[in-house]
């Protein structure tokens, strides 16, 4: 649960430990005094973790209703094994504007995940359409999976991949069936943060990076000539919310749009749509806030500023059913004389 003071937050109770902590100037979590505000609401959330923790087991079950305590070792492994199956869903606190409480969460996954090596994972062989068992097996034919693709003007481009099978290793040639072609892997990486740190392999089940694939995109499957794997697209949400853009300086018309062609490929829910019959430029997206981003990335990664407005919308009419008229036509004989003539 998170603690503030002051109107900010400074902190956070642990709901396992019953503890409070908070962090200091250099961003250490140091043990603090439980505020009295957050007394009361520990003691909910942890009767609601405690019955979820009975709910696992009947011994558990009976223990709690007798009105035994369960020691912070036995709630923890409660936790992993049903997080593991998934019947148990944790949830961690923080804050992404603060960047405060990243080490929290990694040490969460790391407590209650599961590690690659105990989860299944198949794709579908492209020559054969039979099903191909990759379950994260680094002795299997190489395999992977592109999630995202990061688009920067300073580091280049980047294409983050989850290794399904296999080990990959630097001038590896891959085949990205999808796009028929093969591409040759040049440096291996691990993203910490925005830094990109060379690595000499890969392993399945590692979450790496490799740059510069000039054709591969988001959602693409890397695997061998000899192997060629398909592993299901990730469904992306349809963008709904369009705004017109103008581009303020009209010698950045260019500029902008090979801009807005590499966030289209960073990400999928971005679209851009040359609406001829209204006589302008649509930028969709999932919500006005995406779009707003999208503006901002424009100026300070491109240098390029745009004006989102407004779209025009073209109203037209059809004829929906059938209708009967009448009509009399009157011969005009001087008139048909003088066509004549």
């Amino acid at each position: 649960m998170p603690i503030r003071e002051n109107e900010k937050f400074i902190g956070y109770v642990n709901i396992v430990a019953q503890t409070a902590n908070r962090w200091n100037e250099k961003g250490e979590v140091v043990p603090m005094d439980m505020p009295d505000y957050s007394v009361a609401n520990l003691e909910k959330c942890r009767e609601a973790l405690v019955e979820a923790v009975a709910e696992t087991s009947e011994e558990f079950m009976d223990r709690y209703f007798n009105g035994e305590e369960f020691s912070e070792n036995e709630i923890r492994q409660a936790l992993r094994v049903n997080v593991l199956d998934g019947s148990m869903v944790p949830v961690s606190m923080g804050s992404c504007i603060l960047a405060q409480g990243v080490y929290t969460l990694l040490d969460d996954i790391t407590k209650y995940f599961p590690s690659p090596d105990k989860r299944a994972c198949a794709g579908i062989n492209a020559t054969t359409n039979e099903v191909y068992q990759a379950d994260y097996d680094f002795s299997k034919p190489k395999s992977a999976y592109i999630f995202k693709t990061i688009q920067d003007p300073f580091i280049g481009k980047y294409s983050l991949i989850k290794v399904n099978s296999g080990v990959l290793k630097t001038d590896d040639v891959m085949l990205n069936y999808h796009r028929d072609t093969e591409e040759k892997i040049g440096k291996l990486y691990v993203m910490r943060g925005a830094k990109a740190e060379e690595v000499k392999e890969l392993h399945a089940g590692d979450i790496g990076a490799l740059a510069k694939l000039n054709k591969a995109r988001t959602t693409d499957s890397l695997s061998t000539k000899a192997n060629p794997i398909l592993y299901i697209r990730t469904t992306i949400s349809t963008p709904y919310t369009c705004k017109r853009y103008k581009v303020k300086n009209k010698a950045d018309v260019d500029k902008a749009s090979q801009a807005l062609t590499k966030l289209t490929h960073e990400d999928l829910t971005l679209k851009v749509v040359n609406d001829s019959a209204n006589g302008q430029t649509l930028l969709y997206g999932i919500g006005e806030q995406q779009l707003d981003v999208v503006v901002s990335k424009l100026l300070n990664r491109y240098k390029v500023e745009i004006e989102l407005g407004k779209a025009k919308v073209a109203f037209r009419e059809t004829i929906r059913k059938k209708a009967d008229v009448e009509y009399k036509y009157k011969n005009n004989q001087a008139d048909t004389g003088n066509m004549a003539m």
